[in-house]
């Protein structure tokens, strides 16, 4: 099953026009303004890169999208996804030096706690390898295990479950065990991209399947990459509502 909507020629010309409008609007992402030529300049151009805010801001959607699906809600959700940013700030800068924020953050703002993470179908948590290259990690706490997709592959599949490892470490603390959690040998994979520069708009098609737990080497294709780079600018501008752009009513 394809994921992505075929996008008609309305769709593509009314979000295109709004791209090349002269006022130059913004959104809002954790916080953050994303102006409209950020977007032009990450996702419409052949070979540009997904930004840190746009990756935050498609993957919130998502999330938020999957989560009324799966029948979670804000106070107990069903599906997360947990910013670059947080790691950098709040794991690297402070949990691995003994600061507990971390914690405190998952908590207030994304209401992860151990009495509810059991309940919780997956978290997504975005991946920046090397500047310009994104991948997917995702948390089944259900299942006890992770998964991380990279459309460079073939890779090591265990590069980077350390990052998956620390973030169960902040969720669960003490009771945290590593001999129960491994990597999900059905969701190594993901499809490989065609161009540089389509990591990003990859790892949020991973997001995508993820969340509904399906998988990805038959749930999307790279030749639709550039569908799906419209899509993220009608999620983004339009409607701001994954589910009226991607299947998920469907699965």
């Amino acid at each position: 099953m394809n994921l992505v909507r075929r996008l008609t020629p309305e769709w593509i010309a009314y979000i295109e026009s709004i791209m090349g409008g002269e006022r130059q609007g913004f959104i809002k992402a954790m916080g953050d303004r994303i102006y409209t030529n950020e977007l032009t300049s990450h996702l419409l151009f052949p070979g540009s890169t997904v930004s840190i805010n746009i990756m935050t801001a498609v993957l919130n959607y998502i999330a938020s999208a999957a989560n009324r699906h799966h029948g979670g809600d804000v106070k107990s959700p069903k599906v997360v996804a947990i910013p670059h940013k947080w790691y950098d700030a709040y794991v690297v800068d402070k949990y691995l030096n003994g600061d507990d924020a971390a914690r405190k953050i998952l908590d207030g703002h994304f209401n992860v706690r151990p009495d509810n993470f059991d309940k919780i179908f997956c978290i997504i948590v975005p991946i920046l390898r090397k500047p310009d290259h994104w991948t997917l990690g995702v948390i089944y706490p259900q299942a006890r295990g992770f998964a991380h997709l990279n459309s460079e592959w073939p890779l090591d599949p265990d590069e980077n479950i350390s990052q998956l490892r620390y973030i169960l470490q902040v969720i669960k603390g003490a009771d945290y065990d590593a001999q129960e959690w491994g990597l999900l040998p059905w969701f190594y994979y993901s499809p490989r991209q065609a161009c540089e520069g389509d990591s990003g708009v990859c790892a949020i098609a991973n997001a995508e399947c993820a969340v509904l737990g399906v998988n990805p080497r038959e749930s999307w294709d790279p030749i639709d990459v550039r569908d799906h780079k419209r899509l993220m600018v009608g999620a983004l501008l339009l409607c701001r509502d994954y589910s009226k752009l991607v299947r998920m009513g469907d699965v």
